[in-house]
């Protein structure tokens, strides 16, 4: 059995002759920010969205929230746009609508400071 620190090579950094998959990362780290990350993942969502659909698929993005250990609800705060595209999927009228981009959300045990 293959365990994660058994990678073939090129396996965790893809060859430096191959196009990158996403145009852009984002990485927002995230301590105690339930207030705050629903407006900031809106706006920045719209923008890259906007943007995304302008480059007629030239742009593409990932934005990463590391909840550092909250203890509020930082982490069902950064969840919620991920939890509208999965109802928007399911609605045939958004077909094709969808972003060109990923929202990933990591929730780290304790904060590291």
């Amino acid at each position: 059995a293959r365990t994660s620190f058994q990678v073939a090579p090129g396996g965790l950094v893809p060859p430096a002759w191959q196009a990158p998959e996403v145009t852009l990362s984002v990485v927002i780290p995230a301590y105690n920010e339930e207030r705050r990350l629903p407006q900031m993942l809106s706006e920045t969502l719209a923008y890259l969205e906007s943007r995304a659909a302008a480059s007629l698929g030239r742009f593409s993005f990932e934005i990463i929230v590391v909840d550092d250990g909250s203890t509020d609800g930082t982490f069902s705060a950064a969840s919620y746009p991920l939890q509208r595209t999965s109802v928007d999927a399911a609605d045939p009228r958004r077909s094709g609508q969808l972003r060109q981009g990923d929202l990933r959300v990591l929730r780290l045990s304790q904060n590291r400071g």
